[in-house]
């Protein structure tokens, strides 16, 4: 396992599911991942776009059930489209979108709501408390903190045709700990994009290290059993990362933040 210094020094951890079977239930989460591409990914989803246009951020949705609606003029489900008729339209109107973005640091992605990731989701407690134990390994400032002092939001984000996240730093929100990124692909083509690449050593506005620091790209491919745990708490190494642009297939990745306090959300 990597070691709490280097996790800090870094500002990210990148490894193996089952090379951390003392902190992550991978049972749980084999057997997560298995009912996730079991099922199609559009259904109650919406595709989330966020660029900059003349200094303003831009953000606009697209929403299957508001397709399946006819836009969401109609209202009788007796006119509702079919899925077939639905997920074919969503595509097409999603890479119409995507053709009128050029702005390289794009976020474009798409949400999923699967009801297994819901406040009380078949595997919402499980994440959670996975997650707490390895807060109360590496944070030592959070050894006895319990589950029930998290907060976390998880979401099920699919990445397909034209879907990427330009190069940004997290910055550290109010009372986050650290950001979860599971993998959830059985295999992936390298050539289709979709790698996650985090820049180290570029903690600060200019994305330049320091002279005695040298400049890594660490690139995680989006398959099961990879994860990346960022480091978010005050004052936490920022590295500027990003998601290469998906050319084809649908990436999978399990997002969850977890934070002090709130309501579970």
């Amino acid at each position: 396992m990597k070691s709490k210094k280097d996790f800090f020094n870094d500002g990210f951890l990148f490894g193996k599911l089952d090379d951390y079977k003392d902190l992550f239930d991978y049972e749980m989460m084999l057997s997560m991942k298995e009912t996730v591409i079991s099922q199609n990914v559009y259904l109650n989803s919406q595709y989330i776009y966020e660029y900059q246009f003349h200094r303003r951020k831009i953000s606009r949705l697209l929403k299957y059930e508001d397709l399946q609606r006819n836009i969401g003029k109609d209202t009788n489900p007796k006119n509702k489209l079919t899925d077939e008729i639905t997920e074919k339209l969503y595509k097409e109107l999603h890479l119409l979108n995507v053709s009128g973005i050029h702005n390289e640091d794009a976020w474009i992605l798409g949400e999923a709501n699967f009801p297994m990731f819901s406040l009380n989701g078949k595997y919402r407690a499980d994440i959670e408390k996975q997650q707490a134990k390895f807060i109360n390994y590496y944070y030592n400032q959070y050894k006895d903190l319990e589950i029930e002092d998290l907060s976390s939001n998880t979401k099920l984000q699919f990445y397909d045709e034209g879907c990427r996240i330009g190069a940004h730093q997290d910055g550290n929100p109010t009372n986050r700990i650290a950001t979860f990124l599971y993998f959830l692909n059985e295999e992936w083509d390298t050539d289709n994009g979709g790698q996650l690449i985090i820049n180290t050593n570029t903690d600060n506005q200019n994305r330049i290290p320091d002279d005695h620091l040298e400049l890594q790209s660490i690139v995680v491919e989006p398959t099961f059993p990879n994860f990346v745990v960022i480091d978010q708490i005050k004052g936490a190494v920022d590295n500027y990362h990003e998601l290469k642009e998906v050319k084809s297939d649908i990436k999978l990745t399990l997002i969850s933040f977890s934070e002090l306090g709130g309501i579970r959300r």
